[in-house]
């Protein structure tokens, strides 16, 4: 079985990082606005833990867009469903135990048929 792959943004390097496993550093809002942070997460890499955005937290859903680029839950993506002649463009997210595509029609989860293409 692959080991999964997450992303995070970090603020302090200003740049993505990625690594095997994250937490919620769960910091109080008290914090949070004394120091003008957002919630923060702990993601692991391979060198050493680095602190994240936790809105950037994203997993590694096993494809890769049109482009070769790896696709991470949270990120927004243009996709076609060439078996169904459905088109349209969602936030890749994690619902019912399976990575699928929400936007304001619905879910998509037949990743077998999509052409996608991160946007």
């Amino acid at each position: 079985m692959k080991q999964p792959k997450f992303r995070g943004y970090s603020t302090g390097t200003k740049s993505w990082h990625y690594g095997f496993g994250w937490y919620d550093c769960e910091l109080t809002k008290e914090f949070l606005e004394e120091k003008g942070l957002e919630p923060q997460a702990m993601l692991y890499t391979d060198a050493s833990p680095i602190q994240c955005e936790l809105s950037s937290m994203g997993q590694y859903i096993g494809i890769d867009d049109v482009n070769g680029n790896e696709v991470y839950a949270g990120q927004k993506v243009k996709f076609e469903d060439v078996r169904h002649g459905i088109s349209g463009e969602g936030i890749v997210d994690i619902s019912d135990a399976s990575f699928c595509i929400v936007n304001d029609i619905g879910k998509y989860y037949r990743w077998i048929d999509y052409v996608v293409e991160i946007i």
